[in-house]
């Protein structure tokens, strides 16, 4: 994982506690919704584990389309654009590969 992307991880992992709050949710609720337990999900928010850029990806993607938080999301439209920009670089890193 390059560099960036640990550092839009780190900065994302930062706002768990305050994004989750904004929703109302439990741990375990955002854990299920992506697909993680809540163990994991916990050991994600206290900084004990290394968030994968996967789920980065999926948390990430469910705080933006999540109504209650979407407007703080949002706001944060330099961040938004760095995760497209990766994504586009990880889609045509991996097209080329397939060619």
């Amino acid at each position: 994982m390059n560099t960036q992307k640990k550092i839009m991880i780190e900065q994302f992992v930062d706002t768990l506690p305050i994004l989750r709050a904004a929703i109302g949710a439990s741990q375990a609720d955002v854990a299920a919704a992506v697909g993680i337990s809540r163990q994991t999900y916990c050991a994600l928010e206290q900084k004990k584990r290394d968030t994968s850029w996967n789920t980065f990806l999926s948390l990430f993607l469910f705080f933006v389309v999540n109504e209650k938080s979407q407007k703080f999301m949002l706001s944060k439209k330099d961040f938004i654009l760095t995760v497209k920009k990766n994504l586009i670089i990880d889609i045509e890193t991996k097209k080329d590969c397939l060619l």
